[in-house]
């Protein structure tokens, strides 16, 4: 009996390893009725059978079939559980795929479910909205930080939220704008902005790329009246400016370039650049309303610290390279030219001789000159320094050849005059050793050797600092304006310029028929 049992393990062994081997035939041929693999299995099951403690029977190893055996390993939901929990389900012949993402934006990352033994695999990249939508807002769309203007595009609207600009106007594009309307701010009386990113504009002219630089943080004020719009770069025809030239020379005009809102005059508070090309050494100014002011300052060094420290509003120039670089606080009309001795002997200033007087052998000067042709303009006034007014105006046209200030503490009552401020080329003076919290009124007038010219508009000014005693300022006189006469008298009124300034030919001259005159009285009373 022991042997047979040996026996009978040893058939069992022998019969596991040939199915061993051939098992991946039998797993293509195998199917429910065939009658080999039915013996073989009944044997087999029979030996089982007649010894149930066996250890020894192997387990067969599943292999793949061209007809699998039902699946009963559970699918995984693809809508992920916190704790999944297997559960049979009925055999599944394909993969089912994950839907098709929607196109609605997704807020966060989502994954796809860790595969399970049995599920088909998927990708577990996680899948996010490929493009963000962005955020309404209610302000306008900023500028573009690059953009090239077009004939049909010739404006460039600014938004509180623009970031630097670089705006580049082909030669073919006219009247370029720059629209500040939504920065304005604006009062009853006055309309100011401010640029909170840097503007960098390129023209291409036929002198050359004009570059103006706009620093950040400007603030551009003008009257009640400016809309708010800024003319970028424009040339000008040449003939639109005539600079007043000086006796004997002429001017001949190299370029014409407008910049800001027409004859609106723009104040800065820091300086603006303005480079432009092929200028160097020439003569440069500008033009406000009808008045030309020569810039005669030159500008210590190219910088943004140099231009921000002219007073009000300022201007000076500098060559650089080739080009001629501009630094200002204000936009107007700018006009370079060139001067050259006039070849003709005419004159807009002419002096001539009187006769020899024989009495006194001498000849004095008799002025040939009108008064000036226009009046100059104040265009700022401030009290920037306790116990100091800085005051800046545009210049008068010819024939000028210095400027006086007047001022008084009542408006339109001119009490003391300075005509001692400086030449033609003037434009700004700093008045010092007034009282602090007193309300001053101040003009500007031009004149020459001859004659005054008109007196410019009044600004007032409050002063700050100390109170002082004094009552003239440094510098100023008490009525240096003109001198009163009586109707009778022949004596010829000397406008507000003290004698060390005036014209000594008119003083000789009225001086000599005021001897003559007491001469003749005293022959008279001798002869009688």
């Amino acid at each position: 009996m022991k042997y047979k049992v040996v026996l009978n393990t040893f058939i069992v062994l022998l019969l596991g390893a040939l199915l061993f081997t051939q098992l991946n035939v039998a797993a293509v041929l195998a199917v429910d009725n065939n009658p080999i693999t039915s013996a073989i299995t009944s044997a087999i099951n029979d030996i089982t059978n007649q010894n149930p403690t066996s250890t020894l029977t192997p387990s067969p190893t599943p292999q793949p079939s061209s007809n699998p055996a039902p699946v009963t390993t559970p699918v995984v939901n693809p809508t992920p559980t916190p704790t999944p929990t297997p559960t049979p389900e009925p055999p599944m012949t394909a993969p089912i795929p994950n839907p098709t993402p929607t196109p609605a934006p997704v807020t966060s990352p989502v994954t796809n479910p860790t595969p399970q033994p049995g599920s088909t695999p998927v990708a577990t990249a996680p899948i996010t909205n490929p493009t963000p939508q962005p955020t309404p807002s209610a302000t306008p769309t900023p500028a573009n930080p690059g953009i090239t203007l077009t004939p049909s595009n010739s404006k460039v609207k600014v938004a509180t939220d623009s970031g630097n600009l670089n705006i580049s106007i082909p030669s073919n594009v006219s009247e370029p704008k720059l629209d500040l309307t939504d920065l304005k701010i604006t009062s009853p009386t006055a309309v100011s902005v401010i640029l909170s990113s840097i503007v960098n504009i390129v023209k291409t002219t036929n002198l050359g790329d004009i570059q103006v630089q706009l620093p950040q943080g400007i603030m551009i004020s003008g009257p009640a009246l400016w809309d708010g719009n800024l003319n970028m770069p424009t040339i000008l025809l040449s003939s639109t400016v005539t600079p007043p030239a000086e006796a004997g020379k002429i001017n001949t005009v190299t370029g014409v370039i407008e910049i800001g809102a027409n004859d609106t005059f723009l104040t800065l508070d820091k300086a603006i650049r303005i480079l432009i090309p092929g200028q160097t050494n020439k003569l440069v100014g500008y033009k406000s309303g009808t008045n030309f002011s020569k810039i005669a300052q030159i500008c210590n060094s190219d910088s943004q610290t140099v231009g921000d420290n002219l007073e009000g509003a300022g201007n000076c120039y500098i060559n650089v390279g080739l080009s001629l670089v501009v630094w200002t606080k204000h936009f107007t009309k700018y006009v370079t030219y060139t001067e050259s001795a006039q070849t003709s002997s005419s004159s807009n200033s002419n002096s001539v001789l009187a006769p020899i007087d024989p009495k006194y052998g001498s000849q004095a000067p008799i002025c040939g000159d009108s008064k000036p042709t226009s009046t100059p303009r104040i265009i700022s006034a401030a009290s920037v320094e306790p116990n100091t007014v800085v005051i800046n105006w545009s210049g008068a046209n010819d024939p000028v050849s210095y400027y006086l200030i007047a001022y008084g503490t009542k408006s339109g009552k001119m009490e003391y005059g300075n005509p001692n401020v400086g030449d033609k080329t003037t434009r700004s003076y700093k008045i010092k050793n007034l009282s602090g919290g007193q309300t001053y009124f101040f003009k500007v007038r031009a004149g020459n050797n001859c004659m005054p010219g008109e007196f410019s508009n009044e600004v007032k000014v409050l002063v700050s600092g100390a109170k002082l005693n004094t009552k003239e300022a440094d510098g100023f006189k008490a009525g240096v304006l003109s001198t009163k006469t009586s109707s009778s008298s022949s004596e010829i009124n000397l406008p507000f310029k003290s004698i060390t300034y005036a014209n000594p030919a008119r003083f000789i001259t009225e001086s000599t028929n005021f001897i003559t005159k007491i001469f003749r009285l005293f022959t008279h009373l001798f002869k009688s």
